[in-house]
């Protein structure tokens, strides 16, 4: 998945369950009924938008392998 443009809104705390899928060697968002699914949250801040990307400035509350790319692309 690809995220066009910049998040909306510009600044904000992105809040998910992830789970580790082994064989993708990922995470993904979690199936309601995975028992080993873990909350990963941040906060994120668009710093500069340009023609096809933004860069964010990301603070982490939780520490998930992966989550930053994870949760950016569940947007």
């Amino acid at each position: 998945p690809r995220t066009i443009g910049p998040p909306t809104p510009s600044a904000g705390t992105w809040e998910d369950r992830l789970s580790w899928d082994a064989e993708a060697f990922v995470q993904r968002r979690a199936r309601i009924d995975d028992p080993e699914a873990r909350d990963a949250s941040c906060d994120y801040r668009v710093v500069s938008t340009f023609a096809e990307t933004s860069l964010l400035e990301i603070r982490l509350h939780t520490g998930r392998q992966g989550q930053i790319r994870a949760q950016a692309q569940l947007r």
